[in-house]
């Protein structure tokens, strides 16, 4: 029966006949040392699987490429047969032997929230990529333990439980809990907070100086929020959040009793950076119960070895999309203005993702593993993303469920029908009906057959006719130049509004490069390509996009392009497009709108009147 709920106080003083050491003798040269040790219970032989890909991350990674079997052996040590049958599982023979010991190394080298990173400053290890399982066994009792730490390395991190106090033991009570309890061990600061009695646990990771003290506090505002959201309790006992900083990296994943999140150090010290950094914490722990907990059927219990596949990727990450922002907004991470200005640039990065009509979001979830997880340059002409389009599905939904039900019900009350459902049956998923049904039940609004084509129709969104119950409009327009002055007033030019082409472009030593081009643009009727370079527009060099930007934001009329394909020059004619923005505007007519718009906003477990109205009669607009 499959299970991910664990505590700690059932794994202190247990044993296990399943126990993996791991060693850091070589951890400079990326090397984890891996030693299993497994009672055989008279079993001739046992056969030992490493996992193909991580939960929550959606693509085959062939772990099992970076493990070395060096051994076998007996409680004796005399040597035992190795026979590999397939890339990611192998038979030991065993004889009369009682206990089987392995012997291996993991080559971790990829610095990644799903990633084992294994160096001379710490070690990231992430179970369901190098620790492999026993087959038939994986409900059994697993421990962990840690030896030969590097003397530097003074503290571990992880959500797995301690089975030692004042030692480095550690226990799950099944492979999949151990596969979803990564460890940090090295010299990483820990911070900490207590919400409702439970610890939440900070592990910031960086090579440089950070300035984190101010984060506890935050987590302790959020944390409150995505709490009384589903119901005022906590579904663990404690939770640890795993920080890597490092240049370049911004992402997280989930887990049961953690998360792991890769930012940048500007994170922590400017706000824009440090807003979007609290949101993908909002969003990996709104996880804890959408998609960890309440999950598709698919999604637990796991095989670990091949592609599972499952069309409601659009509830378990679009869902938790568009309540990171809700949760973020209610925590006091977003103003009003703001959350209205990210729903709108995400209408318009929809509207600029040709893939839409190519592939509906239920099957862009199906096949996330050859689609979002192994995009190429022309992925944004050909798929939605299940993040984007699901969220802005829940956005929508939530409001017509907000307009049909006069303000009393939400789609908040839909996911708590699919919590208490997760309560009643843990061990079990659900499936695509269950979810459109215990929706629909939950709110007492008639949403199955419009959510279900919306789902699986290659359109547009209703975004006009939703929004204009509920007293907010959707407005798309052409920004004009801005005028722009010194001192007393004396003009200068005005700040020109930029101009569409439909390409993406990526600065590069060699030149400025095309990473994409969307379908139908003026690049695309250009003939520009992916993987071009670009080298004059209209007869001026040009090295970065900046200059590109200000010269088509300038230009009236078609401009000439000299550019390289495969080694070889070219000329075209590009004729850009103003740009369109969105807007999401209040355009409340009457007090019954203006309550919508309330019940809309207003934070989880609190009546409608204790949002001030005074916030909501203002314009919120984006630009690009």
């Amino acid at each position: 029966m499959y299970r991910i709920e664990q505590t700690d106080a059932e794994l202190l003083g247990t044993q296990a006949e399943i126990v993996y050491e791991l060693t850091f003798d070589a951890a400079e040269r990326h090397l984890l040392g891996i030693e299993l040790e497994v009672t055989t219970r008279g079993e001739p032989c046992l056969e030992f699987v490493l996992p193909a890909w991580t939960p929550g991350s959606y693509k085959i990674r062939e772990f099992s490429a970076h493990f070395t079997l060096l051994q076998a052996e007996d409680e004796r040590g005399a040597l035992l047969p190795v026979e590999w049958c397939e890339k990611h599982r192998f038979r030991v023979h065993c004889a009369s032997a009682e206990r089987v010991r392995l012997r291996a190394l993991y080559y971790g080298n990829e610095r990644s929230v799903r990633t084992t990173h294994v160096d001379r400053w710490h070690a990231f290890v992430m179970p369901s990529n190098c620790l492999p399982y026993v087959e038939g066994r994986q409900q059994e009792l697993h421990h962990v333990v840690l030896r030969r730490i590097p003397a530097e390395w003074s503290t571990v991190t992880t959500a797995l439980s301690p089975v030692e106090v004042h030692e480095h033991r550690y226990g799950a009570i099944n492979y999949d809990i151990l596969a979803d309890s990564p460890i940090e061990v090295g010299s990483h600061t820990v911070l900490r907070c207590t919400i409702d009695g439970v610890v939440h646990e900070l592990a910031i990771v960086s090579q440089e100086p950070v300035q984190s003290e101010w984060l506890p506090d935050a987590v302790g505002r959020l944390v409150p929020v995505v709490r009384d959201f589903w119901g005022g309790s906590l579904p663990y006992d404690r939770y640890v959040i795993i920080v890597h900083v490092a240049p370049g990296m911004f992402g997280g994943l989930e887990h049961a009793r953690s998360q792991v999140l890769g930012v940048e150090e500007a994170a922590f010290r400017e706000p824009a950076a440090a807003q979007r950094f609290l949101r993908l914490l909002a969003h990996e722990l709104f996880h804890a119960w959408n998609g960890k907990r309440i999950r598709p059927r698919e999604l637990g219990p796991f095989d670990y070895t091949r592609e599972v596949y499952t069309p409601l990727l659009w509830l378990v990450e679009g869902v938790t999309s568009y309540y990171e922002l809700l949760c973020a907004y209610w925590a006091g991470v977003l103003t009003q203005r703001e959350l209205l200005q990210q729903l709108a640039l995400d209408v318009e990065r929809l509207a600029h993702t040709p893939g839409r009509f190519a592939l509906s979001v239920r099957d862009s979830s199906l096949l996330a593993w050859v689609k979002l997880y192994a995009a190429s340059p022309d992925g944004v002409n050909r798929f939605p993303s299940y993040y984007l389009k699901g969220e802005l599905i829940a956005w929508l939904l939530d409001l017509w469920i907000v307009s049909h039900s006069e303000g009393k019900r939400r789609l908040r009350d839909g996911l708590l029908g699919l919590w208490e459902r997760t309560r009643q049956r843990p061990h079990e998923g659900l499936t695509e009906e269950e979810v459109l049904h215990i929706l629909q039940e939950s709110t007492g609004v008639p949403l199955a057959g419009m959510l279900r084509q919306w789902l699986s129709e290659r359109a547009e969104l209703p975004y006009e006719e939703i929004l204009k119950r509920v007293g907010l409009q959707l407005l798309w327009e052409h920004p004009q130049p801005t005028p722009q002055s010194l001192g007393d007033g004396i003009a200068i030019a005005p700040q020109l509004p930029p101009r569409f082409t439909g390409l993406s472009l990526r600065e590069t030593p060699e030149g400025l490069l095309v990473e994409a081009v969307e379908d139908d643009s003026p690049a695309a009727h250009a003939g520009i390509a992916v993987g071009d370079e670009l080298l004059a527009l209209d007869g001026y060099r040009v090295r970065t996009r900046q200059q590109w930007e200000r010269i088509l934001a300038a230009a009236g009329a078609p401009l000439e392009v000299l550019a390289a394909s495969n080694g070889r020059v070219y000329r075209t004619v590009l004729a850009p497009e103003l740009e369109r923005t969105a807007r999401v505007l209040i355009r409340a007519e009457d007090a019954a709108q203006l309550q919508l718009l309330q019940a809309w906003l207003q934070p989880p477990l609190r009546a409608p009147e204790s949002l001030p109205s005074a916030e909501l009669p203002w314009d919120a607009g984006v630009s690009r």
